[in-house]
């Protein structure tokens, strides 16, 4: 009953006519039937179908884990625009699982999905720049994520700028805050 419910809540992003053949199959108890909707509608194309997908098989929910196949549906919702898979798959690219590490291009996804708010995104972007800085400039630019970070709620910020306020130049902080700040 609990996996039947948690899988009728995932349903709630995919295309009406899919969730609502999919709900079907799960009233009359057909959760394979069900499952196979989903499938479908992720392979018409639907980005929110892929993301769970991509769940799925991350976590090796109701599929064999395989982080290859995780990452190939998070990379097909991330390309359609979707920021938890873009979140996703930025995370799978950064530390190698499913695909070869890629720093670079985690970056590039990371930064997308922190453009649309997404404050993990905007965290983890910000610990990347932050740890591959060499210059200032480019610490400048970790710090300006980071406080983005800080702003929509991310703990884990809160307590790295607090940090690296004590042990970094003031100007440099300074600089940070106004960016931030003159970006919105």
């Amino acid at each position: 009953m609990v996996r039947t419910i948690a899988f009728a809540v995932c349903l709630c992003g995919i295309a009406v006519s899919e969730a609502a053949n999919a709900s079907e199959h799960l009233g009359r108890g057909s959760y394979g039937e069900a499952l196979e909707w989903y499938f479908n509608a992720a392979e018409a194309g639907n980005a929110q179908a892929q993301f769970l997908l991509g769940l799925k098989y991350e976590t090796g929910t109701d599929v064999p884990r395989d982080l290859g196949e995780a990452a190939n549906w998070f990379e097909k919702a991330a390309r359609q625009g979707n920021t938890e898979a873009q979140f996703k798959f930025a995370t799978l690219l950064e530390h190698g699982r499913g695909r070869n590490a890629d720093p670079i291009a985690a970056a590039q996804w990371y930064e997308r999905a922190a453009r649309e708010g997404f404050a993990p995104a905007q965290y983890n972007l910000a610990v990347l720049r932050i740890n591959g800085a060499s210059t200032d400039e480019e610490r400048i630019a970790g710090l300006v994520w980071l406080i983005k970070a800080r702003e929509n709620g991310m703990e884990p910020a809160v307590k790295f700028l607090t940090r690296l306020e004590a042990l970094w130049p003031s100007e440099l902080i300074a600089t940070a805050r106004q960016r931030a700040a003159d970006e919105g």
